[in-house]
């Protein structure tokens, strides 16, 4: 009855959730400037607007996919337990960022609205993400 725990599905679905995220980033900060320096934004506007709520939602929105995604892969590649690894997918996740940030030099703080809803959201997401592998692994068979 005891299923082990794929590693790999678990190591490929927690650097889904990094490195989706930043490569989005990646996109996303260069194409904003742009956007926003041609209409005669300056600095320090394009800075309060980053830290906006729609921005906020927004990141928020993307992170909850990626945790989506990696549970899903993560499912996918165990075959076995895919609910499990997509919500240890999100938790192995939040634990490489809070040891990350723990590091770092404080730089803005994150308001705890989000950081709420992406604890919730987040979790369900990858869990949901382990279902989907789960559900269309078994209409595969």
């Amino acid at each position: 009855m005891k299923e082990r725990l794929s590693i790999k599905g678990l190591l490929v679905g927690v650097l889904l959730t990094w490195v989706l995220p930043l490569m989005s980033a990646i996109v996303f900060a260069p194409v904003s400037y742009v956007i926003w320096k041609r209409q005669g934004m300056s600095t320090d506007d394009m800075v309060a607007r980053l830290g906006g709520t729609p921005i906020l939602l927004l990141t928020l929105t993307i992170i909850v996919g990626c945790d989506f995604i990696g549970g899903y892969i993560a499912g996918r590649i165990a075959k076995k337990s895919q609910v499990v690894h997509g919500a240890l997918v999100f938790i192995l996740s939040a634990l490489v960022g809070f040891t990350w940030h723990s590091f770092s030099p404080p730089t803005t703080a994150t308001p705890s609205w989000w950081l709420g809803a992406w604890y919730i959201l987040g979790i369900l997401f990858a869990m949901w993400g382990g279902f989907v592998s789960k559900r269309l692994a078994e209409v595969d068979d």
